[in-house]
């Protein structure tokens, strides 16, 4: 019998936005580098997240949502929000299949 708290059973991965989320507030705040995300992302997604500047400066953002919306076969549209020091951010992703249950990012937007 598995603890209280716990599951048993393979741990099912999350919906793609939510994965990517996690992914790209890592990049952002310096605990993975955006070369991590190599062959993940393209190099469009790559570039505006080598060279972005977070807003946030004092605290460690904390991811709050996440949403996607399905605008073709095999892509989302999706937006997550985080919060620090005291604000709420925005971050705007595109994800694409490739085809192999492999999610890329292929677009990246910072909202202030």
């Amino acid at each position: 019998r598995a603890p209280a708290g716990r599951r048993r059973g393979p741990v099912r991965p999350g919906p793609p936005q939510d994965e990517w989320a996690r992914r790209l507030l890592a990049a952002l705040t310096g605990h993975r580098t955006p070369q991590d995300l190599w062959g993940l992302a393209t190099g469009t997604a790559l570039h505006h997240l080598t060279t972005a500047t977070p807003p946030y400066r004092t605290a460690t953002p904390v991811l709050r949502t996440t949403r996607a919306t399905q605008v073709g076969p095999g892509i989302l549209e999706a937006s997550a929000t985080l919060e620090a020091d005291g604000r709420v951010h925005a971050i705007a992703f595109r994800l694409e299949d490739r085809g192999d249950g492999v999610w890329r990012c292929t677009a990246l937007e910072l909202a202030p």
